[in-house]
């Protein structure tokens, strides 16, 4: 496996505001080690604007864009990105994220070790530009760590992924849900025993707002997250106990009020870094 080639994968949607979007995919390019394929999937169609930049990428040879012609999701996307890669290292990044400079270069370092499958990172989340918050969502680094806190709630902060496009494979890759669909896949390749690690530095700037919690609180988030519930237990990643007690836990959630999910998001499950 060559260390110096890697394939990027991104979609964009019709919500996606363009400026950001070419934001996120200049990050991209101005990394210290540049990737050898970018594949952007536009999931659907777009505005004039988003297609105006996919038009101008469209000219850089290292980019392959690849519209829909309808809506499939982000797993479904993905999953298309991915299958037409042509690299065997692979890196996830979302359409209005910014990743910090080096976060490829200091990524690739961790394959050298063989028995590598996935290796992750730390975000930190912002309002209107990076560090305005100060909010560093921290991820355990070792193994046995991540294998332990996935039972409870996403383990890896799956915008810094990088992997091997065969340990991918190896369990299925993403499966179509509405929400948690990241999650899920995680559970499968631990439960496969795959080796994910990750790296004690923020790799990726990462778009927060006010309307993430609401978002963590609709309905759509809620049954997703059920049904990947189930197929975590189904894959024998979940005890039914552990089951029960995830779907208790989200249900009662989302009976409290919006401001105390905040805090908890905010103070609880994010650290400050002043």
């Amino acid at each position: 496996m060559s260390l110096n080639c890697f394939t990027v994968v991104m979609s964009v949607y019709h919500a996606d505001c363009p400026m950001l979007f070419q934001n996120a995919v200049d990050s991209v390019l101005n990394q210290t080690v540049k990737p050898t394929e970018i594949i952007i999937v536009a999931d659907g169609p777009v505005g004039a604007g988003i297609n105006e930049v996919l038009k101008n990428l469209s000219i850089n040879n290292v980019i392959k864009v690849i519209k829909m012609d309808e809506n499939r999701g982000l797993a479904f996307a993905r999953k298309l990105a991915i299958s037409e890669s042509s690299n065997e290292l692979i890196a996830v990044m979302d359409s209005d994220d910014v990743c910090v400079q080096d976060r490829f270069e200091v990524q690739i370092q961790e394959f050298s070790d063989e028995n590598t499958d996935v290796i992750g990172g730390w975000i930190e989340e912002f309002n209107v530009y990076p560090g305005d918050q100060g909010l560093i969502r921290k991820t355990p680094i070792d193994y046995e760590s991540i294998y332990r806190l996935g039972k409870w709630r996403n383990p890896i902060n799956h915008v810094t992924l990088m992997f091997k496009k065969s340990s991918y494979n190896k369990v299925g890759g993403y499966s179509e849900l509405l929400a948690n669909e990241d999650w899920e896949m995680i559970s499968r390749m631990l439960a496969n025993g795959l080796v994910i690690r990750s790296i004690p530095k923020v790799l990726v700037h990462v778009r927060g707002g006010d309307d993430m919690v609401k978002r963590r609180r609709s309905s759509r988030q809620f049954w997703g997250e059920m049904r990947a519930f189930k197929l975590m237990y189904k894959c024998n990643y979940l005890s039914l106990l552990q089951l029960i007690a995830n779907v208790s836990l989200r249900t009662a959630i989302r009976i409290l009020p919006i401001s105390f999910t905040a805090y908890l998001y905010s103070n609880v499950l994010r650290k400050n870094q002043h």
